[in-house]
This record gives C-alpha cells, structure tokens and sequence, in this order.
C-alpha cells in the first residue's frame, strides 16, 4: 500500500488484508494502523474517527486519524457488510 495509510499486520506479510490473510480483515481487534506523521500505533477502535474527503458516502466510510496527533491515516469501509 502506497501513501499515507501504510497497514500493519498482515498475516502474509503483505499487508492489504486479502484472501491470503485468513479473513476479511474486520475482526475486531484485528486491525492496526502506524501513523506516518508521528509513528503512532494503535488499533482501529482508538482512532478518530472524521468524514471521507471527496464524494464519498459517509454512511458507508470514514477516515481513521491518528489518535496523537490527528493526521489522517486510513480511509475504511463501514457501510453494510
């Protein structure tokens, strides 16, 4: 993954939560996320949540920002699953 939104933790070592993971990548507790502002790190239930930038659906996503410092980290999936 490129930018600002570097994942941490993936189970194949590549880090993009896919089928090679062993899951979907939303089990609670699962996801970590490294804050490239200020090397943070901290898991998806500390982060601030904020809407998306852009035309994105709010409903369905969200923005998670560095609990820290505030700077954006992740745009995540929250609609219906």
């Amino acid at each position: 993954m490129t930018g600002n939104g570097d994942r941490r933790g993936g189970r194949d070592g590549d880090g993009d939560a896919d089928a090679t993971d062993g899951g979907n990548g939303d089990e609670a507790g699962a996801d970590r996320y490294a804050c490239d502002n200020c090397g943070a790190e901290f898991a998806a239930g500390e982060a601030t949540r904020t809407e998306t930038m852009g035309d994105l659906d709010a409903d369905t996503w969200q923005t998670l920002c560095c609990p820290t410092c505030g700077a954006r980290v992740k745009t995540v999936f929250v609609g219906d699953r």
